[in-house]
């Protein structure tokens, strides 16, 4: 399966009185080519694709406003499912398929727009992007007004990354994405997406970014002059897809030879840990030697010095717990100055355990809570008390001919003449004898 994903250019506002809108256009042609681009059209008209019976409409309002919207192709339109409105700037779609096929037209604010709004974008950006499922096909196609340097992108056209290509850098990190246009080595004149209509100037504007797990589906993206025709200022990008999917090769089974380990005296010692805090070996150590005195002579001096030293080698771990935090974050600080935002997330991911595998812990923040927490669910599932008075069963069977007392010689002889020779012994080993 081949798809050609494209960012469209802007096109120029309609010449006609009244106000105008800019949007961004999505165009899934009946060969199953994908087109994206910001596009200006009048408010309150009606845009028609020859090939494709969807129309968008505007609502007349006396004021520019921008936002994003679909234009689909017939085949297209078979094959939507749905699509929403996030912000202003940033429309959804999917389409149906072996994986779902999501994609997300965003347009970004400029790179002189105050830092709020951009801010604002990117966290709505990233909400969105977190709410796709991951196994779906993840396109991110607009214009981001950002600029990319050879740190933060493989083939850009750039020298080095403005504010705007920062925040960018900021969301491939966080969701491990890649601008699919900067993958591949292209000539200078194959990179450029925007001319300045004003000084000439060729820049780089336009991505579209994808998931890294579909980076090898990726067979080519560049951008095309297109639409030259119709004045646009922007480039026309495109994306050729072809999914690659592959089986997971099942990794062998280690086996573990643990009657080695634990006689091979030379293992043991490479392998021995030792804490890197003496600080922490100090206060095991008092731990220790309290426990011991204790246990040859238990009073209550004793045990309270014990008691002592273990509230010592607590708080020893706690000052310990709190200089790798500091430490910690000022590797973060350290790695966002440096643009190895790479580092920052991965840092961040450890402090907080965003991606870590959730543990089968009892809900509680202390071990008082946690027991509580057992009481609780054992109480739900064991049932309450029954209220009132227990209600007395008759009983169906009553004098019956039944003698519960010691047995008689007379029993004990007709029990025995039932007993075979050779017969096994019963539980208690004694074999029967008639």
């Amino acid at each position: 399966m081949k798809n050609k994903v494209i960012p469209n250019p802007i096109l120029p506002a309609a010449e006609s009185a009244g106000t105008s809108q800019r949007m961004v256009v999505l165009v899934l042609l009946p060969e199953d080519n994908m087109t994206i681009g910001p596009q200006t059209r009048k408010e309150g008209s009606k845009w028609r694709d020859a090939r494709s019976s969807l129309h968008l409409r505007g609502e007349t309002r006396p004021r520019l406003q921008q936002g994003v919207g679909l234009m689909l192709g017939s085949l297209a339109r078979k094959a939507l499912r749905r699509v929403y409105h996030h912000t202003d700037r940033i429309l959804i779609a999917e389409f149906s398929g072996n994986p779902v096929t999501t994609v997300i037209v965003v347009y970004s604010p400029t790179n002189v727009a105050p830092p709020e709004e951009v801010e604002k974008f990117y966290e709505d950006l990233a909400t969105a992007v977190r709410d796709v499922p991951a196994h779906n096909f993840l396109a991110i196609l607009g214009d981001f007004n950002a600029r990319l340097g050879p740190e933060d992108a493989r083939f850009p056209y750039y020298d080095s990354t403005n504010r705007n290509g920062a925040y960018l850098t900021a969301l491939l990190m966080e969701h491990e994405l890649l601008p699919a246009n900067t993958m591949f080595r292209k000539r200078t004149g194959k990179r450029w997406t925007f001319q300045d209509r004003a000084s000439g100037m060729l820049r780089q504007l336009d991505y579209i970014l994808v998931r890294q797990k579909w980076r090898n589906s990726i067979l080519n993206a560049e951008p095309y002059s297109t639409f030259s025709s119709v004045g646009s200022d922007h480039r026309v990008v495109s994306m050729r897809v072809r999914l690659s999917l592959r089986v997971p090769k099942p990794s062998p089974r280690i086996r573990y030879d643990w009657k080695a380990f634990s006689t091979d005296s030379g293992l043991q010692a490479r392998t021995s840990l030792q804490s890197r805090h003496p600080d922490i070996v100090v206060a095991r150590g008092r731990v220790e030697e309290a426990r011991l005195g204790y246990v040859s002579e238990p009073t209550v001096e004793r045990r309270g010095i014990l008691n002592e030293a273990k509230q010592l080698l607590f708080s020893t771990y706690d000052k310990i717990k709190g200089e790798e935090l500091m430490e910690r974050v000022q590797r973060v600080q350290a790695a966002q100055g440096e643009r190895q935002y790479g580092e920052a997330w991965r840092v961040i991911n450890e402090m907080t355990g965003r991606k870590r595998t959730k543990e089968g812990q009892v809900e509680g923040h202390s071990p008082e809570e946690r027991v509580v927490t057992w009481f609780n669910h054992f109480r739900r599932l064991l049932g309450t008390t029954a209220e009132g008075d227990e209600e007395e069963i008759p009983s169906f069977l009553q004098n019956l001919n039944i003698d519960d007392g010691p047995f008689t010689t007379s029993e004990f002889a007709r029990a025995k003449t039932t007993l075979r020779e050779g017969k096994s012994a019963g539980p208690d080993g004694i074999p029967q004898r008639s």
